[in-house]
């Protein structure tokens, strides 16, 4: 190494042996030069493994998008198959029983609803329109504010997760179990793929709501008993005709499998959830709530349960019916898009508060004039007897304002602990 002495001439460290200052301005270049060949090594080193890690987290990232627009493109082609198929079979008027089970789609109407229709000023053509536009209107709700948070969320677990989950589930409740292959051999293959990934996707959004990672850590171990008992069942129920029995089994362990991820996300809510994440669970259970009530309206009208008289009850049934299911699966979106998007903005406790006590009191109202109807009716022998019926409204008059402030009180306490009670809070601190 070539250095500078104190005439300005070149003199190298080992011809300056003898100047000690000389020699240790040399050395401590030499240490400097070292040093510094050690620290450019090691930072290049760590640049071309961030480059590296940079490049591999890319990769993830773009293929995770490619698979969850393949995922997308799939349900949504399928569901267009599916309404373009449904169309000329609501058109065909039923001769046998209506309903999902009675051998028709689960929309046809009877020789009766069509004259009802023609009165209205109606063709059978105007009410297959109505009502699969609202399957299609919902679809597109979905898909809207799918993108809508994959847009906002970013290509993460989350955005991925709850943007596919929204966009799956109108296929998942329409057209879920249906045999593509009818329509096209070619659909038979991603007509199950789709009906299995469907309700997978939707289990693990139960679990990653709302921060996209599960809890407790083994909380994975349930989704995936969970994922493993509904993959053969699903597969069974579309490859094969299962007894009554097997699809009880599948529908039971489909419910089960919901039931245990709202548990985990009631865990979550006690022991980790921040004010903002339980504001992004309540906004998300009340979706999965209501969109659980439309269910139960399906199963009575099209599921065959309640026998309805042909004409214009039947009519106005399907309609109604029909309306308010999907009126309550717009909600969900909404719900969650608010939940993960607009939750500092937005406060629903005082809406499920009402929802639970007027809900809760009309479950009281209704047990009180049944029992006091049913149980008065039984004791004297008579139905339909005015005075009993009186007396049941009495009894209602006069139970509902302390069952109401009752409930509250319930409500609240549940909802807000002692916050809800300052004297007791007070109380609690004296002691």
């Amino acid at each position: 190494m070539i250095n500078t002495g104190f005439n300005g001439r070149p003199t190298s460290c080992a011809a300056d042996v003898g100047r000690y200052k000389v020699y240790d301005h040399c050395r401590t270049n030499l240490s400097l030069s070292y040093s510094d060949l050690i620290l450019s090594t090691r930072t290049m080193t760590s640049l071309n493994s961030v480059k590296t890690l940079s490049s591999s987290r890319s990769l993830s990232r773009w293929l995770a998008l490619l698979s969850w627009i393949l995922v997308a493109s799939l349900h949504l082609t399928l569901l267009g198959f599916d309404l373009v198929r449904d169309y000329p079979r609501i058109l065909t008027v039923c001769e046998g029983p209506l309903g999902m089970f009675g051998g028709c789609d689960q929309l046809a109407v009877s020789a009766a609803e069509v004259a009802v229709l023609a009165s209205w000023g109606m063709s059978l053509q105007h009410y297959a329109i109505s009502m699969l536009f609202l399957v299609v209107l919902g679809q597109l709700i979905y898909l809207s504010l799918g993108l809508l948070i994959l847009w906002q969320q970013g290509m993460n677990r989350l955005g991925l997760t709850v943007s596919l989950a929204l966009i799956v589930i109108t296929f998942s409740m329409y057209s879920g179990g249906d045999e593509f292959g009818s329509i096209h051999p070619n659909l038979f293959v991603p007509g199950l793929v789709a009906g299995l990934i469907g309700p997978i996707i939707m289990v693990t959004f139960i679990y990653l709501m709302p921060n996209g990672r599960f809890f407790p850590r083994w909380a994975y171990i349930p989704w995936l008993c969970s994922v493993l008992l509904l993959f053969p069942l699903i597969l069974l129920n579309v490859v094969f005709s299962l007894p009554n029995w097997a699809n009880s089994l599948a529908n039971a362990a489909g419910v089960g499998s919901v039931l245990l991820g709202i548990a985990m996300q009631m865990y979550r809510y006690v022991k980790e959830a921040n004010s903002v994440e339980r504001q992004q669970t309540k906004w998300a259970i009340f979706g999965v709530v209501v969109l659980a009530a439309t269910v139960l309206l399906w199963v009575p009208v099209f599921g065959g349960v309640l026998s309805i008289p042909s004409g214009r009850a039947r009519l106005l049934a399907n309609i109604s019916t029909w309306t308010l299911i999907y009126l309550g699966q717009y909600f969900l979106p909404i719900a969650i898009t608010i939940a993960i998007l607009r939750y500092k903005l937005w406060n629903i406790d005082v809406i499920i508060n009402r929802t639970l006590v007027y809900g809760g009191l009309t479950l009281v109202v209704v047990l009180i004039y049944t029992l006091t109807v049913g149980g008065l009716s039984l004791f004297f022998q008579t139905a339909g007897s005015l005075p009993i019926s009186l007396i049941a409204t009495a009894l209602i008059a006069i139970a509902f304002q302390p069952a109401r402030e009752r409930l509250q009180r319930s409500v609240n306490r549940f909802m807000f602990g002692q916050r809800d009670d300052p004297y007791a809070v007070l109380s609690h601190l004296s002691h």
